[in-house]
């Protein structure tokens, strides 16, 4: 069976919410990036370490979706709206659970 190199339909988003996903993808990406990065643009070492976290291929779209929450224009689309709303509501949530001291923690099965 061949393996897919892209992330299936509900990952990041789901009826217009935001999944633990993307809201893990924030966290990861907030906590990583260095010291006074501007966040809307991409750090690949960073994105890179979400898709290895997160066990997905490192593709252009998901570092583009991971995108979609941060970049304000992306919110005109007619066609991604629903999930960049979605995408920008899990961002904010990360920023406001590492404001208030959460950690994130990985737990091997």
């Amino acid at each position: 069976m061949k393996k897919k190199n892209y992330v299936t339909s509900g990952f990041w988003t789901k009826n217009g919410n935001p999944t633990d996903n993307s809201l893990m993808a924030y966290f990861l990406l907030l906590k990583n990036v260095p010291k006074n990065w501007d966040v809307t643009k991409v750090h690949k070492p960073t994105m890179d370490f979400i898709h290895r976290a997160l066990g997905i291929p490192h593709h252009k779209d998901s570092t583009t979706i991971i995108m979609w929450g941060i970049r304000e224009a992306c919110a005109v689309s007619k066609t991604s709206s629903q999930r960049h709303l979605a995408m920008s509501k899990s961002f904010n949530m990360a920023k406001s659970m590492i404001a208030q001291g959460f950690e994130l923690t990985f737990v091997n099965p």
